[in-house]
C-alpha cells in the first residue's frame, strides 16, 4: 500500500528542491500555512544547504509567526508571489461574472426585449472592458467605478423586483449574494493593490 504522506512529502521536496534559498526560508517562516508534508519537506532542503541546523532551529523567534490569517476578512498573502496569484484569481471572478448580464441580455433578446438586451450586453461589454483596464493599471479609482455599477444594477434589479407580482424570498437572497460577492472581491482588490 502507497503511504500518502511520503508521497506528499516527496512531491512537495521535488517542488522545493529548485526554490531559492529566500524562498525556502519564507516557507519556515510562515510553516503555519502548510501542511506538515511541505514543512518537512523545507526543513529536509534547508538542512542539506546549511540554512538551518537541525528542526531545533525552527523554535527560533524568527520562524515564529503568529499571525492567523484565516479569522481576518481580508486575508494577507505570504509573499508576493501569493498576492499575485491572488490578484489574478480575483481579477478572473470579475471576469466570469461580467457574464451575468450578458446571458440576461441575450435571454431578453430572445424574448423580443431589444432594450433589456442591449442593456444587459452593453453592461457586460462594459464591465469587463473596465476589467481588464483595472488589470492592467491597478488604478483605485476603477475600483470605484465598478462599485458604483454594482450598486446601481443593484438598485435597478430591486425595483423591477419590487414591481413584480410574485416576488420571492430567493430573488432577492440571488441579488443580494450577486452584489455582496463581488463587493467583496473589489474590497480584497482594492487592499491588495494598495499594499503593493
Amino acid at each position: 500500500m502507497i503511504n500518502k504522506e511520503s508521497v506528499s512529502y516527496t512531491a512537495f521536496y521535488e517542488r522545493f528542491s529548485v526554490l531559492e534559498d529566500a524562498r525556502i526560508m519564507e516557507i519556515l517562516k510562515n510553516q503555519k500555512d502548510y501542511q506538515e508534508a511541505a514543512k518537512n519537506a523545507a526543513v529536509q532542503i534547508a538542512k542539506e544547504r546549511n540554512l538551518i541546523n537541525s528542526e531545533d532551529d525552527l523554535l527560533a523567534a524568527e520562524f515564529q509567526n503568529t499571525r492567523n490569517s484565516t479569522k481576518e476578512i481580508f486575508p494577507i498573502a505570504a509573499d508576493e508571489y501569493h498576492r499575485a496569484r491572488l490578484l489574478e484569481s480575483l481579477f478572473r471572478f470579475l471576469m466570469v461574472f461580467s457574464a451575468l448580464p450578458f446571458v440576461y441580455g441575450m435571454l431578453q433578446f430572445a424574448k423580443g426585449n431589444t432594450n433589456s438586451a442591449l442593456m444587459g450586453i452593453v453592461g457586460s461589454v462594459i464591465w469587463l472592458f473596465i476589467v481588464l483596464i483595472l488589470k492592467r493599471t491597478k488604478n483605485s479609482f476603477l475600483i470605484f467605478l465598478l462599485l458604483a455599477c454594482i450598486l446601481i444594477a443593484g438598485i435597478v434589479v430591486a425595483g423591477w423586483l419590487l414591481q413584480a407580482k410574485s416576488v420571492k424570498f430567493l430573488d432577492f437572497f440571488v441579488l443580494l449574494v450577486a452584489v455582496l460577492l463581488p463587493v467583496y472581491f473589489l474590497l480584497y482588490i482594492k487592499k491588495l493593490i494598495s499594499k503593493s
